[in-house]
């Protein structure tokens, strides 16, 4: 499915809502693929920015939260807990 401002999404759906196992790519090159629940990222996922940071963990409510790791462009590596998206 392609959105009025070119983000593009492939997976499930229920409801008509994001909600299941998908890929969501928005304009700009961020990528998130994992778990989503109402049109939010909730549960595990992988979350990739253009220019090269990621982060592999849990979310809620389209934030990180729960174990994750998060690694910088530059290859520096945070991994623990994250409350609220931070």
């Amino acid at each position: 499915m392609t959105f009025a401002d070119s983000s593009t999404y492939t997976g499930q759906f229920k409801n008509n809502e994001i909600s299941g196992v998908g890929k969501y790519v928005w304009p700009d090159g961020k990528m998130y693929e994992g778990q989503w629940e109402k049109n939010k990222m909730h549960g595990r996922g992988l979350l990739v920015w253009r220019d090269g940071k990621r982060y592999e963990g849990e979310f809620v409510n389209d934030k990180r939260d729960g174990k994750g790791t998060f690694i910088w462009k530059d290859g520096r590596k945070y991994e623990g807990d994250w409350q609220d998206g931070k």
